[in-house]
């Protein structure tokens, strides 16, 4: 057998035993632990007759580095779009599947959204839900109402200040009126 082919054998068999022994990890999920603990292996079965040079052990870390750091940045965006997700929820109408009752959903208009939790959470009727129980989402039909009445309202105020305007003209034409009379003694 050839020391090459012995040599990446012994870097296989170190690699499946990492893999046992680190059962706990997730699968997708890389530490810096256990690239150490590889890195490690690879040295206690490298072939001493060709030894891995110093700069593909740098070479590793550095890529390993650029990975964690890609994982740390994947993260962050994954973690502001669940929130840009959650506050988008406010106000809306959205159907979620009942916790408590996985047959049974929940229709409500959302209250706020939450952040004191691992997970944000969108509060409906004074509870807090997860986002993942959100099933439909669509804009408050109560949110409709509500438009409807403030416009109404607002053109409502819009004719009362018209009407005062004209009022308010009316009144300083006949101030403007007895100041001029001749009657007025000042």
């Amino acid at each position: 057998m050839a020391s090459s082919e012995l040599v990446s054998m012994q870097n296989a068999t170190a690699k499946a035993e990492m893999a046992k022994a680190d059962t706990k990890t997730n699968n997708s999920e890389v530490s810096s632990d256990m690239f150490l603990k590889l890195m490690l292996e690879q040295l206690q079965y490298q072939d001493p007759l060709d030894p891995v040079s110093n700069t593909e052990f740098l070479s590793q870390q550095a890529m390993f580095t650029q990975l964690e750091k890609i994982m740390d940045i994947d993260s962050e965006i994954s973690s502001s779009n669940a929130i840009q997700q959650t506050l988008s929820l406010v106000g809306k109408e959205v159907t979620i599947t009942d916790p408590d009752n996985k047959n049974k959903t929940i229709t409500g208009v959302v209250d706020s959204a939450n952040f004191t939790t691992d997970e944000p959470t969108i509060t409906i009727n004074g509870k807090d839900y997860p986002l993942d129980l959100v099933q439909n989402v669509a804009p408050s039909s109560g949110n409709s109402a509500q438009v409807e009445q403030n416009t109404k309202s607002i053109q409502s105020i819009e004719k009362t200040l018209g009407d005062l305007n004209i009022n308010f003209s009316g009144l300083s034409e006949a101030v403007k009126g007895f100041l001029s009379n001749e009657n007025y003694s000042g």
